[in-house]
């Protein structure tokens, strides 16, 4: 199985800076999708083709980062395959005065 292709993109839109990384990997699985972000939480067989198998730390880290920023962020399952991250981060502009 080769290896999953991933996009990083950033855009301005609807007040927001966002950031947003798919790819076109196996996807989440529907059941999991809404736990991603929870501290110590792995999908059963995540990683399994590494030696180094992880915390479940790296999805809550970025979600408290975002969330300290004043943004939000989900995971979405794309349609065609893989999956979609969006953190969304309010626009400098609309913090002025």
């Amino acid at each position: 199985m080769p290896p999953a292709r991933v996009t990083i993109s950033v855009s301005h839109r609807d007040g927001h800076n966002a950031l947003v990384v798919t790819d076109d990997g196996p996807g989440i699985p529907a059941d999991a999708i809404d736990h991603v972000f929870e501290r110590f939480f792995r999908v059963e067989g995540a990683r399994s083709y590494t030696a180094v198998s992880g915390f479940g730390l790296g999805l809550s880290i970025a979600a408290w980062i975002v969330d300290a920023h004043g943004g939000g962020i989900e995971a979405r399952n794309r349609a065609e395959g893989g999956t979609e991250f969006e953190a969304r981060f309010p626009s400098a502009s609309s913090h002025r005065m």
